[in-house]
């Protein structure tokens, strides 16, 4: 899943007209899940750099799949992670 992911950004990076092929075939939903969803950081990473990428011309896809819900949910695994890693004290430094 990582390599295929990385492949659509790719893609995307060298053929930005192939990003219309890409949104109408169900990306945008598959990506959000992935967010939503993590299991592995890599391909959360991936995934949200191929979102970046597409979002920027076919936002809209993004939105309705769910796409500001998963950001956010994205935004707060990383800070729990980095919570756990670092600790509390450590942690009073991301709500500052």
């Amino acid at each position: 899943m990582l390599l295929a992911c990385r492949c659509l950004s790719n893609l995307v990076e060298a053929l930005p007209q192939a990003g219309a092929i890409i949104i109408d075939n169900g990306a945008a939903p598959i990506l959000t899940a992935k967010l939503l969803n993590i299991e592995y950081i890599d391909l959360a990473e991936q995934a949200l750099t191929t979102m970046e990428k597409l979002s920027t011309d076919y936002g809209v896809p993004f939105l309705r799949a769910g796409g500001m819900c998963a950001l956010q949910t994205a935004a707060m695994g990383v800070r729990a992670r980095l919570g756990q890693t670092l600790g509390f004290g450590s942690l009073l430094l991301l709500f500052r």
